[in-house]
């Protein structure tokens, strides 16, 4: 077995790496894997690979990730064949940072979102039915855990998007959506929240919703038909909710005169891998509805509204090109 074999860290007695770290191992493994000189050296380097695996769920996921980039960079650029020598050593390793520097690019999961008491992987939505009768709805790769006890129906919303639906308490406990920027406490029936990078979003569709920042006092009360952005700090300006907004939890996304760079980060949330713009397309916008459970329907959709250019690498690798001339929706 190789000397340069990637070691476990917890082997190692070190804490758990970080996302980084992960997927640089996962590369290593990539690369041992590859360079294995003999059926039993590349069934020993399998065994270890599978170990470190199975240390965490992270692991087999982004190990999956890298495996299936490293096979689409690979056959794209026409890689040589299995033959142990410098150059091809230099070959795989540029696979390797290629896929790195792609799958830096994803969204990949947090400890939290796996240890969370429900999740969607990319592209799933799917309903929960509570105990007190209410529903939650949750939107791709989201994550909440729940929590009912005498005093509070409390989700905990640690990764993207939720639809609650509340219903009446006989006991009058508050059902209340809670993320890392603060609270969203339901006077009424039907609110979306969303969690972003830099700030989460209340949704409200009927009645009333009461939007306390985690470290602010302030209290912000959001009607049917608003929306509200906040962080832990404060809320912003109350807008006017986007037409349809709960559309995804019926597999559509609806757009109204949106620029083509947000409708693509959009619709990238429900299509694994990566799909992303890669020139300047400032002057395109789109209004129409894309279907989330058909991302290639939708892609076709924007080829025949817009003049883009679609670039397949693979299933996993989409890019898109901007054409010369921006044209009117159709």
């Amino acid at each position: 077995m190789p000397d340069d074999m990637p070691t476990p860290a917890s082997s190692a007695g070190m804490t758990q790496p970080s996302m980084a770290e992960i997927r640089q191992q996962a590369a290593e493994w990539l690369i041992q894997l590859s360079e294995a000189e003999s059926d039993t050296q590349r069934a020993a380097l399998q065994a270890a690979c599978q170990a470190w695996q199975q240390q965490h769920p992270g692991h087999a996921e982004i190990f999956r990730q890298m495996q299936t980039l490293w096979q689409s960079l690979a056959d794209h650029g026409d890689t040589a064949k299995p033959k142990r020598s410098k150059g091809r050593r230099k070959a795989l390793i540029g696979t390797a940072l290629s896929a790195l520097l792609l799958l830096g690019g994803l969204q990949l999961p947090t400890t939290r979102y796996w240890l969370a008491d429900e999740r969607t992987s990319t592209g799933e939505i799917r309903q929960i039915s509570l105990s007190d009768g209410s529903r939650i709805t949750l939107n791709t790769h989201s994550a909440v855990d729940i929590h009912f006890d005498a005093h509070t129906r409390t989700i905990r919303l640690t990764e993207g998007e939720v639809l609650a639906e509340v219903a009446h308490d006989p006991q009058q406990r508050p059902f209340i959506v809670e993320n890392r920027d603060g609270t969203a406490t339901a006077l009424g029936t039907r609110y979306l929240v969303r969690q972003d990078a830099d700030s989460s979003t209340v949704t409200v569709l009927e009645s009333t919703v009461a939007v306390k920042p985690r470290h602010s006092a302030t209290i912000s009360k959001v009607y049917a038909g608003e929306q509200l952005r906040f962080d832990a700090q404060q809320a912003y300006t109350l807008m006017p909710a986007p037409t349809l907004a709960d559309s995804w939890h019926m597999q559509r996304l609806v757009f109204e005169d949106a620029p083509l760079s947000a409708v693509i980060a959009r619709l990238a949330e429900y299509r694994p891998g990566l799909l992303k713009l890669r020139t300047n397309t400032q002057a395109f916008r789109f209004t129409g509805v894309l279907p989330t459970d058909d991302s290639d329907k939708a892609l076709s959709i924007l080829q025949q509204a817009l003049p883009i250019r679609i670039q397949r690498y693979s299933n996993y690798i989409v890019l898109v090109d901007a054409g010369n001339e921006p044209a009117a929706n159709r």
